[in-house]
């Protein structure tokens, strides 16, 4: 999606090297992680909140107002037409989604959507 929109330098990373990023994409499940997204940026990076677990955490405050770090939440997209349109044009998204399973199948597909690098997959009716 982020391709699709013009981001030319866009990677997937879990461990975070270095402070050099104009952008992350924060999908912290704790505060460490968290922290470690916070740390990544370059001074005025944004840090785009897409997690789903929906807890109080612990924030840097110190590092978000020493970098001037911009917050921008991220909670489910809405405008369906925009979504249909990056798709009209050949959006890529063969990684990130899997197969479409018989609804007698959910025992098999709720058991392994819970592994490491599990794909979105999908349950239809008969």
């Amino acid at each position: 999606i982020l391709k699709a929109n013009g981001f030319k330098n866009v990677e997937f990373t879990e461990q975070i090297a270095e402070a050099d990023y104009d952008y992350v994409i924060e999908t912290a499940r704790n505060s460490s992680e968290f922290d470690q997204a916070l740390s990544a940026l370059k001074p005025g990076g944004t840090l785009i909140l897409k997690s789903r677990i929906f807890k109080s955490m612990g924030i840097d405050l110190y590092t978000i107002l020493r970098k001037n770090i911009k917050i921008e939440p991220a909670y489910y997209y809405d405008n369906i037409e925009h979504v249909v349109e990056m798709i009209e044009n050949n959006l890529y998204l063969d990684d990130i989604i899997g197969k479409t399973y018989k609804l007698d199948q959910y025992e098999y597909v709720f058991e392994h959507s819970l592994q490491k690098g599990a794909l979105k997959v999908f349950l239809k009716g008969e």
